[in-house]
């Protein structure tokens, strides 16, 4: 809005440009303050478990036709506490998001594996891939979902592993300890 407003002394022709980059971003804003409030409220754990809950969307972003994805569970499935669920949901919607709009990956896995004492999810995808310390370095504090993923995963002493190289895809893993 201020480079609309400077652009009325300076250049009255690039106003329009001006607006509807800002109402872009205001309604950009709007769609990440939506998911950022769906983020705190699990509705797809309130109508199933976690593993038909995961299954579901994958399928669902599968039918979008952006990348083959496909849903593994392993180990026998149990119950896990509320806030181990929504992480574990949370971290793999932030995953595939992640994968969607950067990695143009053609295939893309998501497991959940049940462990005696541990519950593991991973997502990987064989997109571009990025440098992961270079990310960090150059968008601190830009680059939220990274960060989101990373705070998340500490609240529970989980564990999110991160592995990415530039055109070899990249690999989302987070452990979490379970009762």
């Amino acid at each position: 809005m201020e480079a609309a407003e400077q652009s009325l002394e300076t250049s009255p022709d690039a106003l329009p440009d001006h607006l509807d980059r800002a109402r872009a971003l205001a309604r950009e804003g709007l769609q990440e303050a939506r998911r950022s409030v769906w983020g705190l409220m699990p509705h797809a754990l309130e109508q199933a478990t976690l593993d038909v809950a995961l299954e579901r969307e994958v399928q669902r972003l599968e039918a979008e036709g952006q990348a083959k994805i496909a849903f593994k569970r392993a180990g026998k499935s149990r119950e896990l506490p509320p806030d181990g669920q929504t992480v574990l949901l949370r971290i793999r919607q932030e995953s595939l998001t992640n994968t969607r709009r950067h990695a143009d990956a053609n295939q893309v896995s998501v497991e959940l594996e049940y462990l005696p004492r541990e519950v593991q999810l991973r997502v990987k995808d064989d997109g571009s891939g990025f440098d992961p310390i270079k990310v960090s370095r150059e968008k601190s504090g830009v680059s939220f979902g990274l960060i989101g993923m990373r705070q998340r995963a500490e609240q529970l002493s989980g564990e999110l592993i991160i592995d990415s190289a530039k055109n070899k895809g990249t690999s989302v893993r987070l452990t979490l300890p379970t009762p």
